[in-house]
C-alpha cells in the first residue's frame, strides 16, 4: 500500500472534502465570469446613455442659440459653435453630420435646411463652413410674429462600443430639438 492509500483508510472522509473544495472552487470561477460580463455590459450601456443624454444637450443648445440668433448672419456659425462645445469631449461619439432646418407644424423636418457634415464647430465667424448641402440660411428665416419659423437643429452621431459584451461595432443615433425663433422686439 502506498501512501496515498493508507491516509484515504485512515481518513475516509478527507477525498470527499477535497472534491468539494474542487466543485466550489469551479462554481466561484463560474459565478465571477457571469457576474464580470454583466458588469462590463452595464457599463458600456451606461455609457451609452451618458453619451445620448449628451448629445440631446447638445441638440437643445443648438437649437436655442439658433433661435436666440435668428436672421442674423452668424446664426449658423453659432449653431455649429453650440454643438462643437457640447460634444467635443464625447471620446466614445463621432458626430457625422448637423442638419439646421425650418420645421413643420409637427417639428418635422422640410426641404428647407441645410447639411454640414462631420462636426466642424466655426473657429472663424467672418467665414463659417460652407453647408454640404441645403438653401435655409438664416437670411431667409421668418421672425415675424405671428407666422415665425420654427428651427430645428438634427445631430447624426454613431457611437462606438467599449467592450463587445452587449453589441460589436456601432450604434447609429440621431436626435432632434426644435424651437420657434424669437421675433427681434
Amino acid at each position: 500500500m502506498d501512501a496515498w492509500e493508507v491516509e484515504r483508510v485512515q481518513h475516509p472522509g478527507l477525498d470527499k472534502r477535497r472534491r468539494q473544495r474542487g466543485q466550489a472552487l469551479v462554481e466561484f470561477a463560474v459565478l465571477m465570469s457571469i457576474m464580470f460580463l454583466l458588469l462590463a455590459g452595464g457599463v458600456d450601456l451606461g455609457s451609452l446613455l451618458d453619451s445620448h443624454l449628451a448629445v440631446v444637450y447638445a441638440t437643445r443648445q443648438a437649437a436655442r442659440t439658433g433661435a436666440e440668433e435668428d436672421t442674423n448672419p452668424g446664426a449658423d456659425c453659432a449653431i455649429l459653435g453650440a454643438v462643437y462645445a457640447a460634444t467635443q469631449n464625447l471620446t466614445l461619439v463621432t458626430v457625422t453630420q448637423i442638419i439646421i432646418y425650418k420645421a413643420d407644424s409637427n417639428g418635422n423636418p422640410t426641404t428647407d435646411q441645410e447639411v454640414f457634415l462631420g462636426n466642424p464647430g466655426c473657429p472663424n465667424p467672418a467665414t463659417p463652413p460652407t453647408p454640404s448641402s441645403g438653401s435655409w440660411d438664416p437670411s431667409k428665416r421668418q421672425v415675424s410674429p405671428p407666422n415665425e419659423d420654427s428651427l430645428g437643429v438634427e445631430i447624426d452621431y454613431t457611437y462606438s462600443w467599449q467592450t463587445a459584451f452587449i453589441a460589436t461595432g456601432s450604434y447609429q443615433g440621431t436626435d432632434r430639438t426644435v424651437m420657434k425663433l424669437n421675433p427681434v422686439v
